[in-house]
């Protein structure tokens, strides 16, 4: 996987000075991006795509927290404004969005309902399952490189 570009530095500059969640799910401003450049994670990581102005997002954020309790693997909740510069690839139009990643593959991408028994099944089901899913379509291969490189800046973080 490449390296990521010099944009990246300048948008986790940005973002540092944001403050933390009380909510104990690692957050866009937690990330130092030219981290990343190892590439995928092996860990498991799931990634929470919302927006804070969504209100739907807010009232799922606490059900995030709980399900990443009971789950293995480094869990994320990131504002999608809050990393628009440095994943200017990434187009996501419904909230909330998942991403899970297991062995540096995306193995579920794709809007799910916010429904925190929900969540806990589909990482459960994505994680277990067998095969390589593409990236659903009218996402284009930037997009998943992009997920995948977050993953590896996410696992690197949570493992500290």
């Amino acid at each position: 996987m490449a390296a990521f570009p010099a944009h990246f530095a300048a948008a986790a500059a940005a973002f540092a000075a944001m403050s933390q969640s009380p909510v104990s799910l690692l957050r866009f401003a937690d990330l130092q991006w030219p981290d990343a450049a190892d590439g995928a994670p092996a860990a498991p990581v799931v990634l929470v795509l919302c927006a804070a102005w969504c209100g739907v997002c807010r009232g799922f954020e606490a059900a995030t927290a709980a399900a990443a309790a009971g789950h293995e693997g480094a869990w994320a909740w990131i504002d999608i404004e809050d990393a628009a510069d440095a994943l200017p690839s990434l187009d996501v139009e419904t909230f909330p969005t998942l991403a899970v990643i297991r062995g540096g593959e995306l193995r579920f991408f794709g809007p799910i309902l916010p429904d925190g028994a929900i969540l806990g099944r589909s990482v459960a089901a994505a994680l277990a399952g067998d095969g390589r899913p593409a990236l659903p379509q009218g996402f284009s291969a930037d997009e998943g490189e992009e997920i995948l490189a977050l993953a590896g800046v996410v696992a690197r973080r949570a493992s500290r």
